[in-house]
């Protein structure tokens, strides 16, 4: 594909690039150590992502220093377990479903996370 954005990335070389991945599949992890950070949106089996699995990725990736560990927060889990796991970006979510705007206005409207 040969597109071109407008108006022009301010940040350079490029915006920074996080690339998905279904760890402990290692061809995610792979593609993700080419570009600047990885996305775990759920554990293997499906469940919330907790602090155990995120040093489990990050020990599995052996990333550079600036590399980001983006994952889905548990909402029961205090922020501060994923930062010491090595998560550098917890994500809030809603899937779309009945009533999931006004959860999400809810979420928006009671501040930042502990």
């Amino acid at each position: 594909i040969d597109a071109q954005f407008r108006p022009a990335a301010v940040q350079r070389p490029r915006p920074p690039i996080w690339v998905a991945s279904s760890y402990p599949r290692q061809s995610g992890l792979d593609r993700a150590l080419q570009y600047d950070g990885i996305v775990q949106y759920v554990q293997p089996d499906g469940a919330p992502i907790q602090p155990e699995f995120v040093a489990q990725l990050v020990e599995a990736l052996e990333a550079e220093a600036d590399f980001e560990i983006v994952v889905r927060r548990a909402d029961d889990v205090p922020v501060d377990e994923y930062a010491d796991a090595g998560a550098t970006w917890g994500l809030i979510s809603e899937w779309p479903r009945e009533g999931h705007i006004e959860r999400l206005k809810q979420r928006i409207l009671a501040g930042p996370l502990a």
